[in-house]
């Protein structure tokens, strides 16, 4: 059979040294020291803090954190250019976007070494160093934390064939950066979870490789695609270095994997120097703990998968090298000039892969009590559906690369190796027996005829037969399998000091799966004492000797059957008889011997004892002899089985392996490959070197404890079975009989890992699980629901605005400096530091005028920060933002919340619809205006000023301006690369629709004609509100758009104003409301009432105060309200009397308009325009001159005696929270009605609520409640205060609003609140409103 090659010409690396530097925001993982063999970043004074540290010939990398003084981060990365010299490293800086925390990346950002990067960052300010590491392993945003893991501490755990290294880390660390971006924030379980992601430690469980891809096995990897396209099984960071490699920068990421490498160089008998190293890799297609992470999932992935590859490789004969490649190519096949370069060195290779892992089919196990064994469910509905999908891939996976005949694929052998317990009555026997089920299928139905299963019952034979004959057994009963798979094997040749090429001269043509219930320790075993037989086999092909010396001449004999062996040998290589053993008195230092079948020991060697020879190799006509059907022997019954279908039956027991070691296959058994399969475990202990034994003993230790604690949090069980090979008789010995406090340990260490486990599945699995899926991204919408990593709305920042007109500065000079950065992205940054604009002395508004390119699209939200390092009062208490495109005109209107300085919010630019603010419709514009001209340029006019400010500082003070932004119209993204995006549904407007419904100019002169006659029919000064309300159902449904109702009004001769209903409907809305709040306390003050009386008669003190705060403890169903009426409270009593006008006789006149209005609207107006969005990063790498004298200019403003003798002269001023006299919140939560305690009241605070969904738009109506009329001339009782708009900001934020000057001229009784929220699932108010007062204290005790 001709074999495939494949090569790949690589670079090899070159090692180097590194240091890590912590921080406040650094979360440090662990803390590892550094050796000799680690990476670390270490400090270079004479690269001038280059992170990316290098030998003598300027080779290596890393990467290193920076900051500026306003606490904006960069990023500098070092990397290898893989296609330039050895010495050719190239950098780049990435900026850290401060209000989203992408990535950015401009055209100048590229140098030819780190030392350059660090200069240009340090040109911009980014002169902290905040960490230092070898490389980045992962980037992730989540709300206002941008989290980068950084390996700090690294270290080679491998040197492959092609001079590759293999990485592990060793310690890391997650750099937090925190963001200015109110449009995302966490809830308080979010926070939780970001915490917990951040305790996941990747030190001594993850590895990676920069220049190889180690996600496939050696002989597979460095093929097409290669690093940029490893095997997604095995990648434990891609969702992590997903926004890395977006930026576009080579090796910016290593593929990260979990897993453990361990590498040993070795000598043979001959003292030839050879190299051994063993991966094992977990998959992270079905990651988790024991109890979570069972059978398959609904990828076809099965629990506790890991792939294992045993490595060997050695320097080749350079002469013999060439003669076995040019064999193997052939003589058509190039060999690019590589294994024939005069200077080259070359090293054969060897490869072996196996895999490990749970049942693949659908089941789980449940825990029901503290002890005993969990109960094995399987799937009742299709429980193999993914069996067929999870072997498609794993034959996909090593099958070579050519086909046995065009169009068809290449058959690979799956042997399953079943250590499941399969005696009746045993738990795992429901297991074992789906698993053949599942086998069957997939064989019949998908074509999968290279999938077989082989039952090895792995306990059930050592309790029987014992440790040793089960291994021996296990040897046998692989032979076929082993003989058939052999493995992979080719060169490595280097030449020119540099280049390696891989060239593989022959495949591994089949694999084994070893599964039990966990997948944890009988797997190991089995693995390990497979392993050290196809070591043998792997030295041998690589022309080394394993083996003592005296054994070398008799390898041939090794295919005999012979299983009467010695236990040990003495030091002159003497065989002992079975059960004796050899050990050396450490007092004398004589020799005695132990036997252990008496339990006796002597100083003299046994009479039994001889020399070391091995056993007789069978004639071939005895061979013969035995397999001619005239012996009467033929095939045995075993194989008959075998070879008739029936093995997928058999239960793998004792009585199995018995016949299946002394059947005649068995016993005549003669091959070139795989000859001491037949040997016992002593025979095989006794002939190989002991530092062989030795290194395999320590890698598979190491390897079974790793991924028991990875999927049990503990120890792997029963390893010292893997002691019967080891180097140390002594030791073998006291694992074999059991008869030392050895044993006696082992069994008491099980017990102990079994309540340690069970311990950990009850506790602490549920942790680890949730911290697995983080690490890897999944079910983001589950531990982050605000988190954009879903498919949502983007908008896009207006960096492309350009200020054409602007009010007065303090400084005019500073003015044009200023305004540079003050509607660009990077402002928000800068305002955090102070503000970006002061006005002149007594001047306390401030606008200007911009213009915005075609193509943007229209604004949907205003982005304020408010001005840092100067008092809050100062600060604008509204805004004003006024967007015009052609001859169509927008005007929205804030009233800003005082905000801690520093602070950013979002503020949305949409039209007010039913859902907000409860204006049901837009009486001063049409609804789709400005949004149906999103592609065309427009102009802004942004106003803000200062209203609040106390009469007697207005002419000593000024107006400070922070940040302001636009940010446009959004479109559906997927925040993983931003892909599919697609413009959402733009609103129908009043004209479209008209021209869609009505289909000729006639139908809609008569619509409008209906309008005009309604028009005729009302007396403004004496309609009422339903009559107003009327007239625009029918003006809407014949389609008149606002432009053209206010042109019929004024040719009718009378005043658009007139016909508003805007400010009636609001006090209608409000009366409303306090007559629901009014029904409901009647209604639970009966209830109340009633439970009272039914408590009295049983004359029981707690049943009555049961009933009250049972009521209290439900929420949005008992207010104090309720409670102080229950208890008979006269104040309250007296509130709930207070004269409320009845309902008017047009009441359900109004409520009927108003449901047709909603119903109308639903079709013109745009859904608000908040949700689920997340503000795009723009690249502001172009204004970094304009940011650099923006900040300069701040500061000198900001440091100017004149203004820091207005800001000393400003008193401090503190909140003074007072308690509501009476309270009462309806049952929905979105009505809330307070007391006034007192007239020196002047503003509320609002506490946002913890949730996890995004910001919808809300808007909070505030209305008044008074005793009487203030006006002689006035009846109403009611009086519309102002609508807040609640901005976007983080779960959990305060914002304060100050009511002005009207609302002390009311002097109300009471404060209605109601909220209008897009959102169908409004939060409550209950507990979130509360009123104060403001006390004037000094600079002193504002300091303390």
């Amino acid at each position: 059979m001709k074999c495939n090659q494949s090569s790949r010409v690589i670079r090899r690396p070159a090692r180097r040294s590194s240091r890590t530097d912590g921080a406040d925001d650094v979360v440090m993982t662990s803390e590892t020291s550094s050796s000799t063999s680690e990476r670390v970043a270490r400090d270079d004074e004479e690269d001038d803090g280059d992170p990316s540290p290098s030998t003598s010939s300027g080779d290596g990398h890393g990467v290193a954190v920076l900051a500026r003084e306003d606490g904006a981060r960069a990023i500098v990365f070092a990397s290898r250019d893989a296609n330039g010299p050895r010495s050719g490293t190239r950098a780049s800086l990435v900026r850290v976007c401060a209000s989203t925390g992408a990535l950015e990346v401009g055209d100048g950002d590229a140098f030819a070494s780190a030392a350059e990067a660090r200069a240009r960052a340090r040109a911009l300010g980014y002169d902290v160093e905040v960490m230092r590491g070898v490389t980045a392993l992962g980037y992730r945003v989540i709300g206002d934390v941008a989290l980068l893991l950084v390996a700090t501490h690294a270290r080679v755990a491998a040197v492959l064939p092609t001079g590759d290294e293999v990485t592990q880390v060793t310690a890391s660390a997650w750099v937090r950066t925190r963001l200015v971006n109110a449009c995302r924030g966490l809830s308080r379980e979010e926070r939780a979870n970001a915490e917990s992601l951040c305790e996941f430690s990747v030190d001594g469980t993850h590895f990676y490789c920069e220049t190889h891809d180690v996600s496939r096995p050696f002989a597979y990897g460095g093929g097409d695609g290669g690093l940029e396209n490893p095997d997604r099984e095995w990648v434990w960071n891609g969702a992590l270095s997903a926004p890395l490699r977006a930026t576009g920068i080579p090796g910016v990421c290593p593929t990260l994997m979990q897993g453990l490498v361990e590498s040993r160089e070795l000598r043979d008998s001959n003292g030839k120097l050879f190299n051994l190293c063993i991966f094992g890799k977990r998959s992270s297609l079905h990651p988790g703990t024991r109890y979570l992470a069972r059978g398959l999932n609904d990828a076809g992935a099965p629990g506790n998968e890991v792939e294992m590859e045993q490595l060997v490789w050695c320097e080749a004969d350079r002469d013999s090298a060439q003669a076995t490649s040019s064999a193997s190519l052939g003589a058509s096949e190039s060999t690019n000039g590589v294994v024939h370069a005069p200077q080259g060195k070359i090293w054969n290779w060897s490869s072996y892969v196996w895999r490990r892992g749970s049942v693949p089919i659908s089941w789980v196990q449940e825990i029901k009590q503290a002890y005993g064994e969990a109960e094995i469910q399987v799937s009742k509905d299709n429980p193999y559906r993914g069996t067929s999908t999870y072997f498609n891939r794993v034959m996909n996976a090593y099958r070579t690369r050519s086909s046995t005949t065009a169009g068809e694929r290449q058959s690979f052998p799956i042997t399953c190796v079943n250590l499941l317990r399969c005696a009746p009555g045993k738990p795992e026997m429901l297991l074992s027996e789906h698993f053949h089920e599942a086998i069957s299928g997939v064989r019949q139905r998908t074509g999968l005829e290279g999938v077989s299963i082989l039952n090895f019952d792995w306990h059930a034979n050592c309790k029987t037969l014992g440790e040793p004959k089960t291994v021996e057994g296990l040897w046998v009963a692989l032979r076929n399998q082993l003989v058939e798979g052999s493995v992979s094997s080719g060169i490595a040749s280097a030449f020119d000091g540099e280049r390696v090429e891989k060239t593989v001269s022959g495949w591994q043509r089949g694999i084994l799966r070893y599964n039990c219930a966990d997948s944890l320790d009988r797997t190991n075993l089995a693995g390990f004492f497979v392993a050290v037989q196809v070591l043998t086999e792997q030295c041998s092909e690589l022309g080394l000797s394993v083996f003592n010396a005296n054994v070398n001449a008799g390898l041939a004999y090794a295919g005999s059957g012979s299983t009467d062996a010695s236990v040990a040998r003495t030091s002159s290589g003497s065989s002992l008889p079975p059960g004796w053993e050899s050990r050396t008195d450490t007092t004398t230092g004589r020799t005695f011997y132990i036997d252990h079948n008496t339990r006796t020991t002597s100083w003299s060697l046994p009479e039994q004892a001889t020399p070391s020879e091995p056993p007789s190799t069978p004639s071939s006509a005895e061979s013969s002899r035995v397999n001619s059907p005239e012996n009467g022997a033929g095939q045995s019954k075993l194989l008959s089985r075998l070879n008739s279908g029936q093995g997928l039956r058999q239960t793998g027991g004792a009585e199995w392996l018995d016949e299946l070691m002394n059947s005649p296959e068995n016993a005549n058994a003669t091959t070139d490959s795989f000859k001491w399969l037949s040997s016992t475990v002593d025979e095989f202990r006794a002939a190989m070197l002991p530092q062989c034994l030795t290194a395999m003993v320590e890698i598979f230790l190491a390897n079974g404890d790793f991924h028991a604690q990875m999927y049990t949090s503990t120890r792997a069980s029963h390893s010292a079975t893997i002691h019967l090979l080891d180097a140390n008789p002594a030791t073998a010995a006291a694992v074999r009989f059991k008869s030392t406090p050895v044993s006696a340990s082992s069994t008491m260490t099980n017990a102990a890992l079994g309540i340690q486990r069970r311990f950990h599945n009850m506790v602490s699995d549920g942790t680890k699980q949730q911290q697995f899926e983080m690490f890897l991204g999944l079910n983001s919408a589950k531990h982050f629901p605000s988190d954009p990593d879903v498919s949502r709305r983007a908008v896009t920042r207006v960096d492309a605005a350009s200020i054409s007109n602007h009010s007065a500065c303090f400084k005019p000079d500073l003015a044009d400096d200023l305004l540079n950065c003050a509607m660009a992205s990077c402002g928000s940054a800068l305002a955090t530091v102070g503000p970006l604009f002061i006005t002149p002395i007594a001047s306390h508004e401030f606008s200007m005028d911009l213009t915005v390119s075609s193509g943007v699209g229209a604004p949907e939200h205003l982005l304020v920060t408010s001005p840092a390092a100067v008092p809050e009062f100062i600060a604008p208490s509204h805004v004003e933002v006024v967007v015009r495109t052609g001859s169509l005109e927008k005007t929205t209107r804030f009233a800003l919340p005082r905000m801690p300085p520093g602070t950013q919010y979002a503020l949305p630019l949409s039209a007010p619809t039913s859902a907000v603010d409860g204006r049901l419709w837009a009486f001063a514009e049409d609804a789709s205006a400005v949004a149906s001209s999103r592609d065309d340029g427009y102009t802004v006019t942004l106003r803000a000023w200062n209203e609040l400010l106390d009469e007697e500082f207005k002419s000593k003070s000024f107006l400070a301006i922070g940040h302001f932004e636009l940010v446009s119209g959004g479109r559906m993204v997927e925040a993983a690369g931003m892909k599919g995006a697609k413009s959402p549904s733009s609103p129908a407007s009043l004209d479209a629709l008209r021209s869609e419904d009505e289909s000729d100019a006639s139908t809609s002169a008569l619509a409008e004609q209906d309008y005009v006659n309604a028009l005729k029919d009302i007396r403004p000064f004496e309609a009422t509100l339903a009559s107003l309300l009327e007239l625009e159902v029918i003006r809407l449904r014949a389609r008149v758009s606002d432009a053209r109702k206010r042109a019929l009004i004024s040719s009718a001769g009378g005043q658009p104003d007139e016909f508003d209903a805007e400010d009636a409907l609001r006090v209608w809305l409000a009366r409303t409301e306090l007559n629901k709040l009014d029904g409901e306390r009647a209604r639970n003050v009966a209830s109340s009432s009633n439970s009272i009386s039914s408590s009295f008669r049983g004359l029981s003190l707690s049943s009555i105060t049961g009933s009250i705060m049972g009521q209290m403890m439900r929420p949005n169903s008992a207010t104090l309200s309720q409670v102080s009426n229950a208890l008979g409270s006269q104040q309250n009593l007296t509130m709930s009397s207070e004269p409320i006008e009845q309902d008017d006789p047009n009441d359900a006149r109004c409520l009927k308009a108003l449901d047709e209005l909603r119903t109308i609207v639903a079709k013109t107006e745009t859904p608000p325009t908040g949700g689920s969005f997340v503000v795009e990063s723009t690249l502001d790498a172009s204004r970094a001159e304009s940011r650099a004298e923006t900040s300069r200019a701040a500061a000198e403003l900001l440091a100017d005696a004149d203004v820091q003798s207005v800001l000393d002269a400003i008193p401090m001023i503190r909140r003074e929270y007072m308690r509501a006299t009476f309270e009462q919140c309806s049952l929905a939560g979105s009505t809330l009605r307070l007391g006034v305690p007192s007239s020196v009241v002047v503003g509320f605070k609002l506490t946002l609520p913890d949730l996890s969904q995004s910001y919808s738009p809300s808007v909070l109506r505030v209305s008044a409640v008074c005793d009487a009329a203030i006006d002689a001339d006035a009846t109403a009782t009611v009086h519309h205060i102002a609508d807040y708009v609640v901005p976007a900001l983080k779960p959990r934020a305060t914002a304060h609003y100050e009511f002005g000057g009207a609302f002390a001229r009311l002097q109300p009784k009471s404060l209605l609140f109601c909220l209008f929220t897009a959102d169908a699932k409004a939060w409550s108010l209950h507990g979130r409103v509360s009123l104060y007062a403001h006390a004037r204290v000094s600079r002193t005790e504002h300091l303390s």
